[in-house]
């Protein structure tokens, strides 16, 4: 019993350590991807929990990311960034006992659970189960980049005491293409369709919907799966400015636009297809 006991001390002390230099080494980056940076944040904060041991056997809570100015919320960034965080923390539960609770979605979860509970009417407050760690913050746009800073809160009877606080400063160029609503204004002027030459054209627009073709521009010199992810999106940053100035509309519902063909030229810039739903 001792032996194991032993054993698995070792193994904790050897992953920790090892995640020290992980972080060490990647906080050399100024800019960073947006999910590499909330995957090392996600490992300092397990560290630094499990040194002050505030990890093992707490209940986690994420939730609240928010812009910092403007306090909009921005449901799909907020989502994402929480979503992001709570599969990265996921992976050292092998190591550490502790559990993460679900406050992603509280809607999906009240629905679920008290059409579960066969009644409409009880609060949600009564079967959330009470967290011990509070994981949340904001978000910020920069002129060279994309802030997210990170603060972890203990919950306890005595009050609320702040244990963490991260930051992270990351390109922002893929957040304009996945988060398009979130930064509606300045992806207006920073990233104007062209006209001249061409780029956009009209296949099909009725009623229903519009289906426009994207030629793109040459992708930069890089690996070729760099080059097709690359041509991917310039086409789709196109065909959302080109819709947004075309309908007249502030904001382009995502999820409602999709990809139907994509050709590439010998040069991997691309031909794609897209068709928007109304």
């Amino acid at each position: 019993m001792l032996k194991i006991i032993n054993f698995k001390y070792l193994i904790s002390i050897l992953f920790f350590s090892f995640l020290s230099i992980v972080i060490q080494l990647s906080c050399s980056h100024a800019s960073d991807n947006f999910g590499r940076a909330i995957s090392e944040i996600s490992k300092s904060i397990v560290k630094q929990l499990h040194q002050l041991k505030k990890l093992e056997n707490r209940n986690l809570a994420i939730f609240g990311f928010r812009n910092e100015n403007s306090q909009n919320k921005c449901s799909s960034l907020s989502t994402s960034i929480s979503e992001k965080l709570s599969l990265s923390i996921h992976e050292y539960q092998s190591f550490v006992p502790f559990e993460i609770l679900a406050r992603h979605n509280l809607q999906s979860i009240e629905d679920e659970i008290l059409i579960s509970k066969g009644s409409m009417s009880d609060s949600i407050m009564n079967y959330l189960k009470a967290s011990d760690i509070l994981i949340t913050g904001t978000w910020l746009e920069a002129k060279k980049g994309f802030s997210i800073k990170i603060k972890v809160f203990e919950i306890s009877k005595k009050g609320t005491i702040e244990l963490i606080s991260k930051h992270a400063f990351v390109d922002k160029k893929e957040l304009y293409d996945f988060f398009p609503n979130c930064f509606k204004k300045q992806r207006n002027k920073s990233l104007p369709f062209k006209t001249k030459n061409k780029q956009v054209s009209i296949i099909r627009k009725d009623s229903k919907g519009i289906t426009i073709k994207v030629k793109g521009d040459p992708p930069p010199d890089c690996n070729i799966t760099c080059k097709m992810q690359k041509s991917i999106k310039r086409n789709k940053r196109l065909a959302v400015n080109y819709l947004l100035k075309k309908l007249k509309i502030e904001e382009l519902d995502n999820e409602k636009l999709k990809l139907d063909k994509i050709e590439y030229n010998s040069n991997y810039s691309a031909i794609s297809v897209y068709t928007y739903i109304y």
